[in-house]
């Protein structure tokens, strides 16, 4: 190394001085052509020792230049960095230690997070080894930190001369895995095939698993690592699925998946095809139950009619009206009309209803009376009864005396009429329609009026009375007649001989007040007979009384 000096007008020696001191050494010299004033200091073999500030100077001259020297001892090599060896967890903290290694000047440290500056330059020197180290701290680490490039760059400050020297540590960082989903919920038809698919970060690789929650996957699933099909879909496949990753590193990574299927409406079978219900058990209901995707609406619709109910159908009044066959009516917005028939039969006593209340004949007509018979079951016969305007009632049989008694059976009703021939005034009262079955029984009264009747003391033509008194006896003649403040009067006469035997019991009524003859109106002059006997009686009571 040489220095230069060079000194005009100069006539005695120079010195160099470094230091303000005077210094001859071995490896130092002054070199140049003194006439020409240049003294030169030449350093052979520069040291470290050797650096420091000079200066070429003159007893003659005051002012004299200073040049300080610097002697660079380069690095042996790149810096040493320590720590976060093996992969770190995220969590952990982190500690890297760089150390340079030699030279002179001791360089300078700097950390640096691929391009960016990362932390201070304060360094740490060990003035025995020469070194100088400089520590990188964090004091956790996270999954982002993964694949970070830290570099320590140790630099001399004389890049011309010496360049800087840098080594890296690229970090790796293991953490747990995280899912997420690229759809939450996912809509379906019934039939369709679905995938469901799933992201995983994590690392090391995790490995990933498919659940269903609160159920086992579908028999048909196919599993693709991150995603799986479900080839046709069904209701019930319907549900949350679970996407789990898993790298022994907790948490688990969980993303989780909704499946809505959407399947067309179904009555629910436990509904019967046929429901009974007793006659007057009001405030009964019919509950339709039906699934479906989206959830159907449910109504009760009469068959074969435009009435509509809402469900439950309830009933605040069963009669036997209501008797029927109903439909539950399942809808849901683009699926097909869901119907299921449901047969209301209605049990219980039997419901008479009759025409009219009253009948209304001229004398010698036909008097007919209708009543309709309701009831489940259908009873086997109606009944009919006659009360007489002494509250006596009596059971009217279908026979050939002009009493015809009909039945007609029209769906679950029954029809049943009553006339009867010839009618005159001893049949006017009450006559009663009776049905009966195994619950209770039910009648309804008819009341006839016979008009143009002729009005007397004397009593009806035994003709007309045997139609109700068969065996001709008739209970105002049964005993004798009394009243106060009279003498009594008995009055004996023979009664009429008795119909022909091929006439008798044409008349026929159970239950009566008493027994009489039974004779057909009109006929011979044998009969004619009968009646004037029956008349000569009637005046002899009259005058009696």
């Amino acid at each position: 190394m040489i220095y230069n000096c060079a000194m005009l007008t100069l006539g005695s020696s120079a010195h160099m001085h470094k230091s303000h001191v005077s210094v001859m050494y071995e490896r130092h010299s002054i070199v140049g052509d003194a006439l020409q004033g240049e003294y030169n200091l030449n350093i052979r073999d520069a040291q470290v020792e050797d650096s420091g500030d000079y200066r070429c100077s003159t007893p003659s001259v005051r002012a004299a230049a200073d040049v300080t020297l610097t002697v660079i001892v380069p690095m042996v090599g790149p810096p040493d960095i320590t720590g976060a060896e093996l992969p770190l967890t995220a969590g952990d903290e982190l500690l890297l230690r760089c150390r340079s290694r030699g030279g002179y000047p001791p360089p300078r440290l700097t950390w640096y997070n691929g391009t960016h500056q990362f932390g201070s330059e304060d360094t740490a020197s060990n003035d025995e080894g020469g070194t100088v180290t400089l520590e990188l701290f964090t004091a956790r680490v996270s999954k982002w930190d993964d694949g970070a490039n830290f570099t320590c760059v140790a630099d001399q400050g004389f890049p011309d001369i010496v360049k800087p020297r840098a080594a890296s540590r690229i970090l790796r960082v293991d953490y747990p895995p995280t899912v997420s989903v690229p759809s939450p919920s996912i809509h379906a038809r019934e039939g369709q095939s679905v995938n469901l698919t799933c992201y995983v970060d994590s690392n090391p690789k995790a490995t990933v698993t498919w659940r269903k929650r609160g159920d086992r996957l579908p028999r048909d699933s196919i599993q693709r690592e991150r995603s799986i099909q479900i080839v046709k879909v069904s209701k019930y496949d319907s549900g949350v699925y679970q996407c789990e990753a898993d790298n022994r590193i907790l948490p688990v990574g969980v993303g989780s998946i909704r499946l809505e299927v959407f399947y067309p409406p179904s009555i629910d079978s436990t509904l019967n095809d046929k429901v009974s219900v007793m006659y007057g058990n009001n405030d009964f209901s019919l509950n339709c139950f039906a699934d479906g995707n989206p959830k159907p609406h449910i109504r009760w619709q009469r068959k074969d009619t435009s009435l509509y109910w809402e469900n439950p159908l309830r009933f605040h009044r069963v009669r036997y009206d209501v008797e029927g066959t109903y439909q539950c009516v399942a809808t849901s917005d683009g699926f097909p009309v869901v119907t299921k028939d449901v047969e209301l039969d209605v049990l219980g006593k039997p419901q008479v209803e009759a025409a009219s209340a009253q009948v209304s004949t001229n004398q010698g007509e036909v008097a007919r009376f209708y009543c309709d018979v309701i009831g489940d079951p259908l009873p086997e016969k109606v009944t009919w009864l006659w009360r007489n305007k002494n509250g006596v009632e009596s059971v009217l049989l279908d026979t050939n005396n002009g009493i015809s008694i009909m039945e007609k059976i029209v769906g679950k009703m029954k029809t049943a009429m009553l006339s009867i021939d010839h009618v005159t005034g001893d049949d006017e009262g009450i006559y009663i329609c009776k049905a009966t079955n195994i619950f209770s029984s039910d009648q309804r009264e008819i009341r006839l009026s016979v008009k143009g009747l002729a009005h007397s003391n004397t009593l009806p033509p035994y003709s007309t009375v045997e139609r109700h008194r068969p065996d001709g006896q008739d209970p105002r003649l049964s005993a004798s007649i009394q009243e106060e403040e009279s003498i009594p009067v008995v009055v004996q006469v023979e009664p009429p001989a008795p119909p022909p035997k091929d006439k008798k019991k044409r008349w026929k009524r159970r239950g009566g007040d008493g027994t009489g003859h039974s004779q057909q109106p009109g006929g011979n002059s044998g009969m004619r007979n009968h009646h004037q006997a029956d008349n000569v009686l009637n005046e002899i009571q009259a005058e009696s009384l």
